[in-house]
């Protein structure tokens, strides 16, 4: 579950302009937050937004997979 340096940065300049967001190195990957709040995650350099009731539709219209552990 690497995650490059070099994808963290890149993040990172492309959510500069979504406010304040911190990133957290856990468990082999990279957690995004925002105020506190875990949005995203960062594993084997992929990019996982949380998916949730309110923004589902969106996910699935887009035809986006929800990230699963196994």
């Amino acid at each position: 579950m690497a995650v490059s340096d070099e994808l963290v940065e890149l993040i990172k300049d492309h959510l500069t302009g979504f406010g304040p967001t911190s990133f957290k190195r856990m468990f082999g990957g990279v957690g995004l937050f925002s105020q506190g709040i875990m949005f995203g995650l960062i594993t084997d350099d992929v990019l996982y937004f949380k998916k949730d009731a309110d923004n589902a539709a969106m996910f699935e219209a887009e035809g986006l997979s929800s990230f699963c552990y196994e």
